[in-house]
């Protein structure tokens, strides 16, 4: 999710002050009345599980996940200041019988970034700073994470490039009228990392609405892209199990996948769907350990 007027800023890299324009997703603009869909701080946060601290001398609001800082914004004020992240909004945060309010989309959009970052900071491998492609018409929208501060800066600049593959597939393709794409970290850990992309898009044919569902797993070590080709070593005994594991005919030749934790979900999209809804199958990865290879490249010279 995109929030329209709102900078973000990575405070690690101030020398370069990396900031991008987010997009809105709700039909409310932040620039209308105040008062449309702000909610309280306090309220917002602890249904999410998390602690609210008020400082009355700095007028300052502190959001804890149990003890572990997520943000802090002040009243009066227009930033919400992040761990790694300052957002700048473009209206004063401001309190009401003793209630801060806030955007809910802008409540919405924090959450969603401490979630994404929530795997890999506890890896402490690398860092995610998330991108923005739009086209200048504004109808092709696409957010897409980039790797920091990776071990190689060789290793870091294969996957980025990997990765920065599914903008230009999608940015590129001359079908789609309008298209919004955002994507989600499956798995982040020492071994691996799964992005996982979805969306939608209208085509320029017949306008029609389709769902996009696409992914990128690599390979830290090696920076490579795995594949149903490269990462499983007896396709036969893979299509008897997934065979077994749902009613639905399987489509072999667009089969891809993406990690979820400790589990593999194959995707594809059927060719006879008109309504262009994808079909998963989720396995444990216990159940493919003889037929997967467990290392697939060779880590490139840097």
């Amino acid at each position: 999710m995109k929030l329209k007027g709102v900078l973000i800023v990575m405070k690690k890299f101030l020398s370069f002050l990396i900031a991008a324009t987010l997009v809105l997703s709700s039909a409310v603009s932040v620039l209308a009345d105040k008062t449309v869909n702000k909610v309280g701080i306090r309220e917002y946060e602890q249904t999410k599980g998390n602690n609210v601290k008020w400082n009355e001398n700095t007028k300052i609001i502190t959001v804890y996940d149990d003890s572990e800082f997520l943000y802090s914004v002040s009243i009066g004020d227009s930033t919400v200041n992040m761990k790694d992240f300052l957002l700048q909004l473009d209206y004063n945060i401001e309190a009401e019988n003793g209630v801060a309010y806030i955007e809910k989309s802008t409540l919405d959009f924090i959450n969603d970034m401490l979630e994404k970052n929530k795997r890999y900071d506890k890896a402490g491998l690398y860092k995610i700073v998330e991108k923005s492609y739009e086209s200048e018409d504004k109808n092709i929208v696409i957010n897409y994470p980039q790797i920091e501060n990776y071990k190689g800066e060789l290793l870091q600049s294969y996957m980025n490039q990997s990765i920065s593959q599914i903008v230009k597939k999608y940015s590129q393709n001359s079908i789609y009228k309008s298209l919004s794409l955002d994507y989600s970290i499956e798995r982040s850990d020492e071994k691996y990392i799964s992005i996982l992309f979805t969306g939608e898009a209208k085509t320029i044919l017949f306008n029609d609405t389709v769902k996009i569902m696409d992914s990128v797993t690599m390979e830290l070590d090696s920076s490579q892209v795995l594949t149903v080709e490269n990462y499983i070593k007896d396709k036969e005994k893979l299509f008897d199990i997934l065979k077994n594991s749902t009613l639905k005919p399987l489509e072999y030749e667009s089969l891809k996948f993406y990690f979820e934790d400790e589990n593999i979900v194959f995707y594809y999209m059927p060719s006879d769907d008109s309504n262009r809804e994808y079909n998963a199958i989720e396995l444990n990865l216990s159940e493919l350990e003889n037929i997967i290879h467990e290392y697939i490249g060779e880590k490139p010279a840097s």
